[in-house]
């Protein structure tokens, strides 16, 4: 018997997986219990034990996820973004949840990508895809870009593993996970997503602001295991060719005193 085997089924064994995916999932799945015995989702306690200083520098990927609204009257549009760091952790870093109509969430949207250098926007729709997608590209359209933003829909059209299925407890099970073993921290303090995700239970409606922030993870968190390199002298080419905006300086420069 191999010694992973025989560390199958010991407590040191079972503690490790508990950790891992969360008590939520643990009272599910392995208790039979489905809700987890505090009561709310997400707790305080695992906000403030993983949080961070500040955002990390250089993070790998940022993307903004958006839960749509479709007025600006009650109806809050869920706005967050989020990046994943070279360690593999998502960091949420940005939140301006709010009332707003389609226009305005869409261009709050564009220009938050635009700000924190944001590669994707991602929109969860369920209904009315084409719609969503429509308004945000217009908007992107109408503005000058520095670097490449992609405007998705989440769950991804004909996606066949099952993301995005469920209702909202169970779409934000992975997300809770991360909030409780530090996959997911938060930089700073963001405190309405952190008020409004505390008080969240599995029976209410979900927190616009944590609609959006799984949309952002689960992209983020899907993202891993597909980067690529992009050969500098392909993005050059690019700029010429007028399909992208040049380069910034300090991509352009020369290691050695070569010059440009």
């Amino acid at each position: 018997m191999l010694a992973e085997e025989r560390e199958r089924g010991t407590p040191e064994h079972f503690a490790d997986l508990r950790r891992s995916v969360g008590e939520r999932t643990w009272s599910a799945e392995f208790q039979g219990v489905p809700a987890s015995p505090e009561g709310n989702v997400i707790r305080r306690e695992w906000l403030d034990r993983w949080r961070l200083p500040a955002m990390p520098t250089a993070p790998l990927r940022t993307v903004v996820g958006v839960d749509p609204s479709d007025s600006g009257h009650g109806d809050a549009c869920g706005l967050v973004a989020a990046s994943l760091t070279r360690e593999g952790v998502v960091v949420v870093h940005r939140d301006i949840s709010e009332p707003m109509t389609p226009e305005r969430w869409a261009r709050a949207a564009v220009e938050l990508a635009q700000d924190l250098g944001a590669s994707e926007i991602a929109v969860e729709a369920f209904t009315a895809r084409e719609g969503y997608l429509s308004v945000v590209n217009n908007t992107l359209r109408r503005h000058r870009l520095t670097h490449p933003i992609r405007v998705t829909s989440w769950p991804p059209k004909g996606d066949t593993t099952g993301r995005g299925r469920g209702d909202a407890l169970v779409r934000s099970t992975k997300l809770v996970a991360g909030l409780e073993n530090g996959t997911v921290r938060i930089a700073g303090s963001l405190s309405t997503l952190e008020e409004q995700a505390v008080r969240w239970q599995g029976t209410q409606h979900q927190p616009d602001c944590i609609a959006a922030l799984t949309v952002a993870h689960d992209v983020l968190v899907h993202s891993i295991g597909h980067m690529h390199i992009v050969s500098m002298a392909d993005i050059e080419r690019r700029a010429r060719e007028g399909r992208r905006p040049p380069p910034p300086e300090w991509m352009r420069r020369r290691i050695g005193g070569l010059g440009r």
